[in-house]
């Protein structure tokens, strides 16, 4: 019963509600605990899902997703609204996608709180005295990252979370962002936007505006995802450089674009790779009618798992996203909203309103 529901669900079928109330509560481990509740939801039971949203255990419960979809359910009944607009407006001081959601579902923008981190001058001292990070910074010099990184980590194996937010507030300071903000992560670090959001290769992300209309903030966006900003980097599927493009993918859009053909050397210059990569996501936008979440989901997973993912007829955007199959998919897009609402707020210093992007999304969506 629990694999027959898993695939029904999976398949987003309304079939899977009824077979996930068949499976004994002793054998709904965490992920039936979670995929009966997205079942209920992409189906529209909103009785069902506040019911197994009652049930979560207190690790699942206390989680952002988790609260804010409690929330929402809570916000179908007008017995429960006032509850459910003080879950909201908790979760809306949150820095992360669930923080800007909430403030969605109050109609409000939402301003990301940043958390600003101080460079201790003797310890940046002490660092960059340190035999392990000379060596490190030498050999991403020379673009030798691999052994860069595994001097990095040798170097800061026994440090102390305060040391680490050290080494990345250097490792920043250097132009260094796929060592910073890692580093700073193992920290607890995340909310301390200078550093963890930088605005690397801005004359690049502008001429891939110019020739595309992205804007700079789902530029930004997708570069961090993909690379961390390493114009070095390449995949396990051999993906190349920030917005990590297939080679194929790569010469099929410059071809379209009348742009010259790349090589896989070329694809490491950022001005290419920015270029093709947002071409790339215009297309994808474009193919489905201007929906960024679509696109995202494309450029993660390809247009035709996204198309076979669309319902019949038009649904919450936030319902969509949470029932994408692939988890790395769904992430994926959670992440990228996030980034986008972090690189907007930074480039006009105002609050964000998701509305334009949360639009309904089915098979006829604009």
């Amino acid at each position: 019963t629990v694999a027959l529901a898993l695939g029904l669900a999976w398949g987003r079928m309304p079939e899977a509600v009824e077979y996930f109330a068949r499976v004994p509560e002793a054998a709904a481990d965490a992920r039936v605990q979670e995929w009966r509740i997205r079942a209920a939801l992409w189906n529209g039971n909103w009785e069902r899902a506040r019911e197994w949203i009652a049930r979560l255990p207190k690790n699942l419960a206390t989680q952002d997703r988790w609260t804010y979809w409690r929330a929402r359910a809570l916000d179908k009944s007008k017995a429960t609204q006032a509850q459910a607009a003080s879950l909201y407006q908790g979760l809306s001081l949150q820095n992360n996608i669930y923080g800007a959601l909430a403030a969605w579902r109050l109609g409000r923008a939402h301003t990301p709180t940043p958390q600003p981190q101080v460079a201790d001058a003797a310890a940046q001292a002490a660092l960059q005295s340190s035999e392990g990070i000379i060596r490190a910074r030498e050999l991403h010099l020379v673009d030798r990252d691999a052994w860069a990184m595994a001097e990095w980590r040798k170097a800061l194996e026994d440090a102390t979370p305060a040391t680490r937010v050290q080494a990345g507030i250097l490792a920043s300071q250097w132009g260094w962002h796929s060592q910073a903000i890692p580093t700073l992560a193992t920290a607890a670090v995340f909310d301390d936007f200078e550093l963890t959001y930088p605005l690397a290769y801005e004359p690049q992300v502008k001429k891939a505006q110019q020739l595309t209309g992205i804007s700079p903030a789902w530029i930004n966006a997708v570069m961090r995802q993909e690379s961390l900003f390493n114009a070095e980097a390449v995949s396990s599927a051999n993906a190349y450089g920030l917005m990590q493009l297939l080679l194929p993918t790569a010469r099929g859009v410059a071809k379209r674009w009348k742009l010259p053909a790349p090589t896989q050397a070329t694809l490491f210059q950022p001005v290419t790779n920015l270029q093709l990569g947002a071409a790339y996501l215009s297309e994808l936008r474009d193919k489905f009618g201007g929906n960024l979440l679509q696109a995202l989901g494309s450029y993660n997973a390809g247009p035709g798992a996204v198309a076979r993912w669309l319902p019949d007829q038009p649904m919450d955007a936030d319902i969509w996203v949470e029932n994408i199959p692939y988890n790395e998919t769904r992430n994926y897009i959670q992440k990228i909203l996030w980034h986008i609402t972090v690189f907007s707020w930074k480039e006009t210093g105002q609050a964000q309103d998701l509305s334009a992007v949360l639009t309904p999304i089915g098979k006829a969506s604009p």
